[in-house]
This record gives structure tokens, C-alpha cells and sequence, in this order.
């Protein structure tokens, strides 16, 4: 097998959470202050290499294909380690911890996916700025939010348990935000009301979405503000079942490891990059 068919091969491989759930942040690509070429030679040289004194972050497997560029983010993080001694705190020598991510530079769509946590996220953008390689913001959506919210709430087995509306453009209303919770609240007639008669913005929420491609329930966070997703891989359990009214015939044991499709994941960053904000994202 050749290495661009092992590399691809890899990329398509599942993708198993380091927690228990998988992290997404969303950006634009707003401003590449290097040639492509260059900025690959920048990932490739600036490889991660710890440091027992310092905070560190570089790059590491970095794959081109085609108009988007692969590679592994990593970081350390200091952390201050307190001891109590004779009725007084007393400082250690701080320690490092290191964290991990996948970066997707998608140079024909101007958009980044940074698959980590939020920290790690904002160590890249801090670094790719300093650097003077290029700049990155958050990916926002607030004229189609309703639209991308109403079409996956509709979703046959979606249950949705949680949403946030603010932004209201009505003066009957005298406060910022209105949040809703419960089982299956995308029934609930109050949430059309906010959207239409007060013209409530939809802020974030969570619930149960169906993966096309997998015909998996997971449990999935979306932040329309900050261009940010979580996915929990979860079991099917009997709730789970009789509240979708989805017929599982094998459930996975419970020592099985909780994946995610790639299919899956590019299915929902696809659908919130394609009703992004255009470029720049209106101020908070």
C-alpha cells in the first residue's frame, strides 16, 4: 500500500474520544499571512517538543491533501501543585500536563476544525497570531441558526433538552435571555414563539441528534455563538429507546469503546460551516 493511501486510510479510521465526549471548535480562516507551501513548512518545523521549564506547543503528522491540510496539535500546560504544611499553603514545582487535538485546515472553504478542548484550541490561535502565520476567529451563526435548529430538531429520534434564545429584537421583551429544559422541549410551543413573535436568536443548545451515517443517537451540544460542538457517544439504553421510538436490535456491551464516525462528525461541521455567518462575524 502506498503512503498516501495508508494517510488516507488513517484519516477515515473512527475516532475515539479522549474523554467522554469529542470536543469541536469552528473558525475562519481570516487572514493567511503565508503562502501554502510555507505554512506547511512551518507545521512540519515547529514540531512539539517538551519542555521541563516552560509551557511548549507544536505540530506533529502533518498531511496535506488536496486543499486541506491534517495534522496534530500539541500542548503543555503548566499547573501549579500546592502543598499544606505546618497550617500553611506551600507552592511546588509546578508540573506540566499535556493535551492533544486534531487541526483540518480547509484552505478552499476558509474554515479551521480544531477536534480538542477549547484551551488547546486557544493555544493554537494565540500561536498561528504570534507566529504571523495567520489569523482565526470564531465561527458564528445567527441569521440561519433557526434554520439549522429547526432542521435538526425535526430529525426523526432528535430530542432536544436544553436551548438558550437571546438577542431578542422585540420590545415586549425586558430581559437578555430565556433558557428551556426537558424532555422532547422542541414540541413545546413556546419555542416557536420566541423564534417568530419576539424574534428570539437561538444561542446554543443540546440534546439527542440521529448520525446519518452511522444511524447512531448521540447525545450532541452546539454553540451557535462560539462556532463550538460537543458529541457523547453514548449506550443505547431502554429510555433511550422507548423516547425515540427508535428500534435497536443490538446494543453495544458496555466494554466496547464509544466511537464517533468521521462521517458523522463531517456531516454536523459540513452543515454549521455552510450556515455560517459571512466573514467578519458580527460583534457580540
Amino acid at each position: 500500500m502506498s503512503k498516501k493511501q495508508s494517510t488516507k486510510s488513517a484519516r477515515a479510521e473512527l475516532i475515539e474520544p479522549e474523554g467522554a465526549s469529542l470536543s469541536v471548535r469552528l473558525f475562519y480562516l481570516d487572514d493567511l499571512m503565508v503562502s501554502v507551501p510555507e505554512l506547511v513548512k512551518f507545521m512540519k518545523s515547529n514540531r512539539f517538543t517538551m519542555s521541563p521549564e516552560e509551557q511548549s506547543q507544536g505540530f506533529a503528522n502533518v498531511n496535506e491533501s488536496g486543499k486541506t491540510i491534517y495534522a496534530e496539535f500539541i500542548a503543555s500546560f503548566r499547573q501549579s501543585v500546592f502543598t499544606f504544611e505546618k497550617g500553611a499553603l506551600k507552592e511546588l514545582e509546578p508540573i506540566y500536563t499535556v493535551k492533544k487535538g486534531t487541526v483540518i485546515i480547509k484552505l478552499n472553504r476558509n474554515f479551521v476544525e480544531i477536534r480538542g478542548s477549547d484551551r488547546l484550541a486557544s493555544r493554537l490561535r494565540t500561536f498561528l497570531r504570534r507566529e504571523e502565520i495567520a489569523r482565526i476567529a470564531p465561527l458564528t451563526i445567527t441569521k440561519q441558526a433557526k434554520d439549522v435548529f429547526d432542521g435538526l430538531k425535526s430529525l426523526p429520534g432528535a430530542n432536544i433538552t436544553y436551548t438558550l434564545f437571546a438577542n431578542f429584537d422585540s420590545p415586549s421583551i425586558l430581559f437578555t435571555q430565556a433558557e428551556f429544559k426537558g424532555n422532547k422541549i422542541q414540541n413545546a410551543s413556546e419555542i416557536n414563539l420566541y423564534q417568530t413573535r419576539y424574534k428570539g436568536n437561538i444561542a446554543k443548545f443540546s440534546g439527542i441528534l440521529p448520525y446519518p451515517s452511522s444511524k447512531k443517537l448521540m447525545k450532541t451540544s452546539v454553540n451557535f455563538g462560539s462556532g463550538s460542538l460537543s458529541i457523547y457517544p453514548m449506550d443505547m439504553t431502554e429510555e433511550t429507546i422507548i423516547s425515540t421510538k427508535t428500534e435497536i436490535k443490538e446494543r453495544p456491551r458496555k466494554d466496547e469503546p464509544k466511537v464517533i464516525s468521521p462521517k458523522d462528525l463531517r456531516w454536523l461541521v459540513t452543515l454549521l460551516e455552510d450556515n455560517a455567518d459571512p466573514f467578519p462575524p458580527p460583534e457580540e
